[in-house]
């Protein structure tokens, strides 16, 4: 997965608040060999937050429903894990769909991470208009991984 610049952005700004942060990487002091997207771990205020980002192919509420179902259980594992040590947790999905549709929420993973309002309209997070960077991203790289499933070329390279 490719990451965005506003990804990184945002990265950046949680990360003075936090002991932790994993991106694509196994979460420390877990037997758990799944890689979640974002790993938030506050070891201060024994706090575990682990979001995962999914981009399914079908839109609308019942399949943003069924995808965010699917990436809690994914990793209810390593939430299980981090409970039984006394850490609160939060595991959730933030979901764009392919087409760009975009699920409302997204707002309870933006506030649970503290992401002020202000800060979340400007990075277009937040679900109301314009949040077209955030969609035109999504649509671009589903056109791109298409691409490269149809004809074997990829399509784009990562950002430095």
């Amino acid at each position: 997965m490719v990451q965005s610049k506003k990804l990184n952005s945002w990265i950046l700004n949680v990360s003075a608040h936090t002991v932790w942060i994993g991106l694509f990487l196994l979460v420390p002091e877990c037997d758990s060999n799944l890689r979640p997207d974002i790993a938030l771990i506050n070891e201060t205020a024994k706090l575990l937050n682990i979001i995962d980002v999914t981009i399914p192919f079908e839109n609308g509420p019942e399949a943003f429903k069924k995808a965010r179902e699917a990436k809690k259980e994914k990793y209810k594992g390593i939430e299980t894990h981090f409970k039984k040590t006394g850490y609160k947790t939060f595991n959730d999905a933030f979901i764009i769909g392919s087409l760009g549709a975009y699920d409302r929420a997204n707002k309870a993973f933006i506030r649970r991470l503290g992401i002020p309002h202000k800060y979340a309209v400007l990075m277009n997070l937040w679900g109301t208009a314009p949040f077209d960077d955030v969609v035109s991203d999504v649509i671009k790289r589903s056109h791109d991984l298409y691409v490269e499933h149809v004809t074997d070329i990829r399509q784009y390279r990562a950002d430095p």
